[in-house]
C-alpha cells in the first residue's frame, strides 16, 4: 500500500474520517452520501467547466476511476 493510500480520507459532507474500504467511500456513511446527492439534485453544485483531457489524466494519476468519463466532455456547462 502506498503512503497516499494509507492517508486518512475526510468525508466531504461532514469532515469525519471516511475509511477507504467503506461501502460509502468517499463519504463516511450512506447518510452523508445521500446528503451530497441531494445537494447535486437541488442545484447546490454544478460543473464549472467542460472536462479537458488533462483533467482525465490527472484523475487517473490520483487513482480515480476514469473509464467512460471522456463521453462527458468537452461540453458547454452553460447552455
Amino acid at each position: 500500500m502506498s503512503e497516499r493510500d494509507a492517508a486518512p480520507w475526510t468525508c466531504p459532507t461532514c469532515a469525519r474520517a471516511a475509511p477507504r474500504e467503506g461501502k460509502a467511500f468517499p463519504f463516511c456513511s450512506p447518510r452523508c452520501r445521500l446528503i451530497d446527492l441531494g445537494r447535486w439534485a437541488g442545484g447546490d453544485y454544478k460543473v464549472s467547466r467542460a472536462l479537458e483531457p488533462d483533467d482525465l489524466e490527472e484523475a487517473a494519476r490520483d487513482g480515480l476511476p476514469v473509464e467512460g468519463l471522456e463521453r462527458f466532455g468537452p461540453f458547454d456547462p452553460e447552455p
